[in-house]
């Protein structure tokens, strides 16, 4: 089953360990000196005096689909696969663009307090997605005619000696016209419980990259191939 699953989106946060003072345009040249292969276009600086912690200051995107969003809080990046990219070009793509931020962030002087790392992708089920939920978790129909639905699971997990929390999504909807689509979203998040005395080094980050996105995958097995 796992074979028919593709990944649409991976999502990487990266939560500072200190408030970043560096400016924007800082904070820019930090991305350019690590990531100038897969950011070759300007990015957008904003300004921040006055604005919430939040706020975005710098801007990078490609046009393979990344987005790298860096405020004095946090880093994010958002990765949209296209159907044509080979998942494991995509997958090698994110990893490096990941670890790169964990990089960013130790030269522009904030360090890493958290890490948290999103998969999101489609199963084709060849039927209702509602149904293919009932079926495949359910003892029996609870709930009667429905068009869509959603179950959801939280637990904790153990990698490389660090606790991390995971929660568990699989998504049922419908298209614009209310008709249920024959596909399920499944949505796999990842994330350290709490933040660290001390800023993560950048192996460490890589650390956890990799061993979650490997985790994720094996994870994703027991999940398909579950039955009630």
């Amino acid at each position: 089953m796992l074979k028919d699953f593709r990944i649409t989106n991976l999502i990487f946060v990266d939560y500072h360990h200190t408030i970043m003072t560096k400016s924007g345009f800082e904070a820019a040249i930090a991305v350019r000196n690590a990531l100038g292969d897969i950011f070759v276009t300007d990015p957008i600086i904003l300004p921040s005096e006055g604005t919430p912690p939040e706020f975005p200051m710098v801007i990078f995107k490609n046009d393979q689909g990344a987005t790298l969003t860096i405020s004095r809080v946090i880093s994010n990046l958002q990765y949209s696969i296209s159907e044509d990219v080979p998942i494991d070009q995509a997958l090698v793509n994110f990893k490096k663009i990941a670890a790169g931020i964990v990089l960013v962030d130790n030269d522009i002087e904030c360090g890493t307090a958290r890490m948290g790392i999103v998969v999101i992708g489609k199963l084709p089920t060849g039927q209702p997605g509602v149904n293919f939920i009932q079926g495949q978790y359910l003892d029996q129909n609870q709930f009667g005619e429905v068009l869509g639905g959603e179950i959801h699971w939280y637990n904790h997990i153990d990698l490389f000696g660090q606790k991390l929390n995971r929660w568990i999504r699989i998504k049922a909807e419908v298209n614009e016209e209310g008709i249920p689509n024959n596909f399920v979203q499944i949505i796999v998040d990842t994330n350290h419980i709490k933040r660290v005395d001390n800023a993560l080094s950048t192996e460490s980050g890589k650390d956890f990259i990799s061993s979650c996105l490997d985790d994720i995958s094996d994870n994703l097995e027991q999940i398909l191939n579950f039955r009630k």
